[in-house]
């Protein structure tokens, strides 16, 4: 069995091999594909937007614990009723008092943005974890 042993680049990053080469320009040509379908659909997409938001405005005349349903010409539309979106009331005192500090500060959650905010850097270093973890992005050049 042959084995393709890929050529180092420099900095010692390895050369696709050509069975990767073969996917790499496979998903380059779909990826262009999927372009030119898009833009040959792009208005239509845009009127099914258009028409999804006016008729979601339309049903927000009706009760939001309630389906609606819509007639077309043969076909039917329903909407469910409005989704339960729950927040809290009350500000952080209020919980603290009814919670006590323990069970407090085991449910606190904050928000890495306000972290940055009001902390010092060298606190910062120290309660937050940075690591690449996050989805690479690919671009044809």
């Amino acid at each position: 069995m042959l084995k393709f042993k890929p050529k180092k680049e420099e900095g010692g990053q390895e050369l696709a091999s050509f069975v990767m080469q073969d996917k790499v320009q496979e998903f380059i040509d779909l990826g262009r594909k999927i372009d030119d379908h898009m833009d040959a659909i792009s208005d239509t997409v845009d009127r099914h937007k258009e028409l999804k938001a006016e008729i979601l405005e339309h049903m927000e005349s009706y009760p939001a614990d309630k389906k609606v349903t819509l007639p077309g010409h043969g076909d039917m539309l329903e909407g469910g009723p409005k989704a339960n979106k729950s927040s809290l009331v009350g500000d952080n005192s209020y919980m603290l008092d009814n919670l006590g500090q323990t069970m407090f500060i085991q449910l606190a959650n904050f928000s890495i943005t306000d972290l940055k905010k009001y902390l010092e850097k060298n606190i910062l270093e120290k309660v937050i974890k940075t690591e690449r973890l996050g989805a690479r992005k690919l671009r044809v050049k």
